[in-house]
């Protein structure tokens, strides 16, 4: 392996470091926004995420804004904001 291509291959490594920590960040977020939902949250998405939360515990918000196959590759988030 070259130098350039070592060179690379660690600005890659880093980027997707930043990347999984800024994941991490939104998912804890989100996290927190499924715990104490907003009056504002329409009722079908409360109730998307409070079924989430029964079936996934603490990984609901990892859950929900996964892609999955079984929705052709979306996120169940999504779907349930349409």
């Amino acid at each position: 392996m070259s130098l350039e291509e070592c060179n690379s291959l660690a600005a890659i490594l880093s980027e997707l470091a930043v990347a999984r920590e800024r994941d991490n960040e939104l998912l804890s977020h989100l996290t927190r926004l499924l715990n104490a939902p907003s009056p504002d949250m329409p009722p079908h998405l409360a109730k998307a995420c409070a079924q989430a939360i029964e079936l996934f515990g603490e990984d609901a918000a990892r859950f929900l804004t996964t892609p999955h196959w079984e929705l052709h590759g979306e996120m169940p988030i999504l779907l349930s904001l349409a």
